[in-house]
């Protein structure tokens, strides 16, 4: 619910979302284009977030991440 309302909002902010709720689609949007910013839930639908920020900082090194979550354990980041 939360990844629907964040992407509306993104989107009548006038941004371009690709928006992704697990690791697996996020990694297919982050080999096909290029991001000002990555915003993440610091848990997916198939596992944490850690995997796809590490892709991220390795294709857009320079570009912010927002990593937003209402739980992380030292595990799953």
């Amino acid at each position: 619910m939360v990844h629907r309302v964040l992407v509306r909002l993104l989107e009548r902010a006038g941004c371009h979302v690709a928006g992704a709720e697990s690791v697996a689609d996020a990694h297919r949007h982050l080999e096909a284009g290029r991001f000002d910013l990555l915003v993440t839930d610091g848990i997916l639908g198939d596992g944490g977030a850690a995997d796809v920020i590490r892709r991220f900082r390795e294709a857009h090194p320079d570009t912010p991440v927002l990593l937003c979550s209402g739980y992380l354990s030292d595990r799953q980041v």
